[in-house]
């Protein structure tokens, strides 16, 4: 009996993928656990529907990532911090700090665990460059310019 997956299963398959079965499995299993439906045309056309909003969704995601990656790649973050006798800044520069520059000056709310720094934390002076996943495989490189007040 061929079904449509309603979402991904381990072992059996992906979600939207058209796999045969044995009826009970899908009648005992799948169908009554909403996991699946028989592949008649009309759901293999309503899943083709579905699909192509999905791909449209997704494309325009992408879109707006894409936007964010140019403002945030033709800026530089400059944060001031205090600093000690030897050069080296009190505490450290961490991505929850830069998130928070980030939203309050471009308007840009990222998730702190999305910034990917140099090191663990900025320790010291000077200019680095952060990696910043704003969706999927988009990436932003972020200069940012650590200065003491």
């Amino acid at each position: 009996m061929k079904v449509i997956l309603k979402e991904d299963i381990k072992g059996v398959g992906k979600k939207g993928e058209i796999i045969n079965v044995k009826e009970g499995y899908a009648n005992n299993f799948l169908f009554k656990n909403n996991l699946a439906v028989e592949a008649t045309d009309a759901e293999i056309e309503k899943m083709k529907k579905s699909d192509a909003r999905e791909k449209k969704k997704e494309e325009k995601k992408i879109e707006e990532a894409n936007k964010t990656v140019k403002i945030l790649e033709s800026k530089e973050i400059i944060t001031t911090v205090k600093v000690g006798k030897n050069g080296k800044i009190f505490g450290s520069v961490t991505s929850r700090e830069i998130a928070d520059i980030i939203s309050k000056e471009h308007n840009i709310d990222i998730d702190r665990k999305k910034i990917v720094l140099p090191e663990d934390n900025i320790k010291s002076l000077g200019e680095y460059k952060v990696i910043v996943k704003i969706y999927a495989e988009v990436r932003a490189e972020v200069k940012i310019k650590i200065v003491s007040d």
